[in-house]
C-alpha cells in the first residue's frame, strides 16, 4: 500500500511540472522566471544567483533551499552551493558538469543522485505521466 506522505509528494511533484514559471523577489520586485530560461541556481553568502540564457543573471534573497522546494525534480542539487537544470546540462563527468560553457562541481554527497538522474536511472523523471 502506498503511504498518504508518497501520494501527497507525487501530487506536489506533478503541480510543480505543471507550472512553467518560478516567481523570485529581485531588486524589491517579484519577477517571473520561465523554468526553461534557467540555466543554474547559484547560492552566495546570504544571496542566491539565477543565471538564465540572457547575459544577465539575476539576484536574490530567497535560500537555495526555498528555491529547490519550488521546482521540479528536473533540477538537480548538484552541491550545497548549485541546483542545475537538467535540460541545460552540456556535458558530465563525475566530478562536474557543464553548463553554459561554465563548469560546476558535483559533490560527494550529491553524487550518486546527480549520475542516477542524467544517466535515466531514476523512477522520478520529469518525463513520468502522472495523468
Amino acid at each position: 500500500m502506498v503511504s498518504q506522505r508518497v501520494i501527497q509528494a507525487f501530487e506536489a511533484e506533478k503541480v510543480k511540472q505543471q507550472e512553467d514559471f518560478l516567481l523570485v523577489r529581485v531588486d524589491r520586485q517579484t519577477v517571473k522566471l520561465l523554468r526553461d530560461n534557467i540555466e543554474y541556481l547559484e547560492s552566495i553568502g546570504d544571496y542566491v544567483k539565477i543565471t538564465i540564457d540572457t547575459p544577465k543573471s539575476l539576484i536574490t534573497k530567497e535560500k537555495i533551499s526555498k528555491l529547490q522546494e519550488k521546482l521540479p525534480a528536473s533540477f538537480l542539487r548538484i552541491h550545497r552551493s548549485f541546483i542545475v537544470n537538467s535540460h541545460k546540462v552540456q556535458s558530465y563527468n563525475t566530478e562536474q558538469l557543464r553548463v553554459k560553457d561554465v563548469e560546476l562541481p558535483i559533490s560527494r554527497t550529491y553524487k550518486k543522485s546527480v549520475l542516477d538522474a542524467l544517466q535515466g536511472k531514476t523512477t522520478w523523471q520529469e518525463s513520468d505521466n502522472f495523468d
